[in-house]
């Protein structure tokens, strides 16, 4: 006979705490990809905002088109190259921490999954 021990208030506590940072992390790159578009539009259209951090350019028109030069890619394929690199790299981390949770059933399964997570930040670059 198999004895099963009901769920804490703690177990049900974290539980709920571990599914409101699983959304807020799976609304982060849905909003990446929801920027795709827009990052496109900039860089095809030479209309890339300027950012200078302690008086050294990081991004401009004319360093996003020396980037795509150096590569050999008109503006259009530099956009579309960024934004496939971009992508997966946002989904390996996410594959990864999708099948950490799926498969530890766990508070330490929950926590590596969200360990991994911050891993997806480079739609900080688009």
């Amino acid at each position: 006979m198999k004895i099963t021990i009901p769920p804490s208030r703690y177990d049900r506590l974290l539980t709920v705490c571990f599914a409101v940072l699983l959304a807020i992390q799976v609304l982060y790159p849905l909003i990446g990809f929801a920027s795709i578009p827009s990052y496109y539009h900039r860089v095809t259209t030479q209309t890339v905002a300027s950012v200078v951090y302690y008086g050294e350019v990081q991004i401009s028109d004319e360093l996003v088109a020396q980037m795509a030069s150096e590569r050999g890619l008109s503006l259009t394929q530099y956009a579309v190259y960024r934004i496939v690199l971009s992508m997966a790299a946002a989904l390996i981390p996410l594959t990864i921490a999708a099948l950490i949770v799926r498969r530890a059933r766990a508070v330490f399964g929950g926590m590596s999954a969200h360990s991994i997570m911050p891993l997806d930040g480079m739609f900080q670059r688009l």
